[in-house]
């Protein structure tokens, strides 16, 4: 998935996380910028301590060392990978990749 890392600390410094169900809200998608409760299911609502700008550096540079070389190898064993844009809304990044796997399972 590309995202850049400037819209990735965007995003990430602002999320929320359910300290119930664990789903992750993104409060650039949510009509409150500072919501108290999961809207999925009603749970408080926490901020991790390793969501800030430092941290998700940290996370970026392990997954461009780490993470991203894997993908190379997967290539050269004749692997298909695809490229999905991650800039959208999660729903909307959701959507094109289960549209992805839904098409597979037709062809």
């Amino acid at each position: 998935m590309n995202v850049q890392l400037s819209e990735s600390i965007k995003r990430n410094s602002k999320r929320f996380i359910c300290s119930f169900c664990g789903a992750p809200l993104l409060t650039k998608y949510y009509p409150s910028a500072k919501p108290k409760f999961c809207p999925i299911c009603g749970g408080a609502l926490y901020k991790r301590t390793l969501d800030n700008p430092a941290s998700i550096k940290i996370r970026n540079e392990e997954y461009k060392n780490r993470t991203k070389p894997v993908f190379d190898v997967i290539k050269k064993r004749g692997y298909k990978t695809i490229k999905i844009d991650g800039r959208p809304a999660p729903y909307k990044v959701f959507k094109k990749i289960n549209g992805y796997f839904k098409n597979r399972q037709r062809n």
